[in-house]
This record gives structure tokens, sequence and C-alpha cells, in this order.
């Protein structure tokens, strides 16, 4: 599997100890600065881990011509969850916690 981390701060700490992790499992791991970020949708389209997406995932999962999967993701997820179930608000994908 190829992972590639977008990111602003790319002399975060926490990026070398995720290379790391994804290196261990055998993966190839790219550090890219979310100004620079382009790319090319293989045949089974785009799969996203938006980590930190807050209470609603803003990426956008309707493309043209891709297939994009999203794996919202956010430390406060359950929180988030709960509010907008109590609100009646059903998102396209629900956050899980990190």
């Amino acid at each position: 599997m190829k992972v590639v981390l977008l990111t602003t701060l790319l002399g975060l700490v926490e990026n070398a100890r995720i290379q790391t992790e994804v290196e261990n499992l055998g993966h190839t791991f790219r550090l890219v600065n979310l100004s620079d970020f382009s790319f090319t949708a293989g045949v089974d389209g785009l799969t996203i881990a938006e980590l930190g997406c807050g209470m609603f995932c803003t990426i956008g999962s309707f493309w043209k011509d891709i297939n994009v999967k999203i794996y919202p993701s956010d430390a406060l997820a359950d929180d988030f969850n709960q509010i907008l179930k109590e609100a009646g608000i059903c998102p396209l994908c629900e956050r899980v916690f990190t």
C-alpha cells in the first residue's frame, strides 16, 4: 500500500512516528506539503483517512469519475457523533475515535 500524509506542518515530530509505523508494516510512505499536492487515482479509486476531521468531513466524497472512500477520524468522534445524533443530523460518513 502507498501511504501519503498530506500536511501543512512538515516538521511535526508526529510525522516521523507515523512514517516509522507505516514502513514497519511494509508499506511505502511519502510526506507531502498540502500546497504541493496533486494525485492520480488508481482504477480502484481513492481512499482517504481524514485525521482530526472535527465534527464534519470537509473533503467531500463525490468527485467526478473517481470512486472516493473517506474514513474520517477524530479523538472527539464519540462526542461529535452523540451531538449530531441528538440534533437529528445523519452525516454521510460517521467519524471514528482515534
